[in-house]
């Protein structure tokens, strides 16, 4: 019975201090950058609320994964709560470089760790509230609140998560498009990054690499390639922009004569080859 009353009492001192709704859960990753004019110290990640009052984000954890899925560790602790909430209300980590650069202040402060081409971000942690950080495991992703997946990414993914996106937040942002619970389908290369923090503060990030997730000449039919050689040379059946070459008028008609004259050649060979051996005079 103490044991009842005591959890009761516990919950209902929650609730008064907690209005209804107040979290840090119904939320998720927004934005994302994780280089910037070739400078990896240069890193954010946006949070955007998709509901009012999830503004208890102390001891909710960023961390970490690298290309193949092992963890990196802890990035960031949050060590407070967000002052302003509601839907569509953002709220900013990045590392110390990036406010030095753009002149913005983050909500909180981390040191350089993402990875830059290929790996996942996560954000959050279990439950209504954040419990202790070391009470969970940081290693799997379905404990957080919400992941990014990016590049060649080939570990597991988060339940929420699916596919990991195209591209990766590598001189320009991922931004979030929308929210199917895909990665891949939920975020798309951003120029310019739009980082805002939970005072309403933006700047405009202009991209330093082209927001082009199709590399033609790296070996790999990347969306909106038809091929790639691994080059771009053109005349070869797969052309410079990694398309399928179509041979002008006429050139059908030549290959076709040309792998009949090879066809016959072949023919000729192998006949001649099973044909018996005339025995000399004796």
């Amino acid at each position: 019975m103490r044991n009842f009353l005591t959890a009761a009492f516990s919950a209902l001192l929650f609730a008064v201090a907690c209005p209804a709704g107040a979290a840090f859960h119904i939320a998720h990753i927004s934005e994302v950058v994780t280089s910037l004019g070739g400078d990896s110290t240069i890193q954010f990640v946006e949070i955007e609320m998709a509901a009012s009052s999830q503004t208890i984000t102390t001891d909710s954890v960023l961390g970490a994964f690298d290309v193949t899925g092992d963890y990196l560790g802890d990035i960031l602790v949050v060590p407070g709560n967000i002052t302003n909430g509601g839907s569509g209300v953002t709220w900013l980590m990045a590392t110390a470089e990036f406010a030095a650069t753009t002149g913005l202040d983050p909500d909180f402060v981390f040191p350089a760790g993402l990875p830059t081409e290929s790996g996942m971000v996560c954000w959050g942690a279990p439950g209504v509230v954040p419990p202790a950080p070391g009470s969970w495991s940081h290693l799997d992703p379905d404990q957080y609140v919400d992941c990014l997946a990016y590049g060649d990414y080939g570990g597991a993914t988060a339940a929420g998560s699916g596919a990991p996106a195209f591209g990766s937040p590598d001189g320009h942002s991922l931004q979030r498009i929308s929210d199917t619970g895909d990665n891949e389908t939920d975020f798309a290369c951003g120029d310019p990054a739009i980082p805002t923090n939970n005072g309403a503060e933006s700047t405009d990030l202009v991209a330093s690499e082209p927001c082009s997730i199709s590399e033609c000449g790296d070996g790999v039919v990347s969306p909106g390639e038809s091929c790639d050689d691994g080059n771009t040379l053109d005349g070869d059946g797969c052309d410079a922009a990694c398309m399928i070459e179509v041979p002008e008028p006429g050139a059908w008609l030549l290959l076709l004569t040309g792998a009949l004259v090879l066809l016959g050649a072949h023919r000729l060979r192998t006949e001649r080859a099973a044909a018996p051996r005339q025995s000399g005079p004796a």
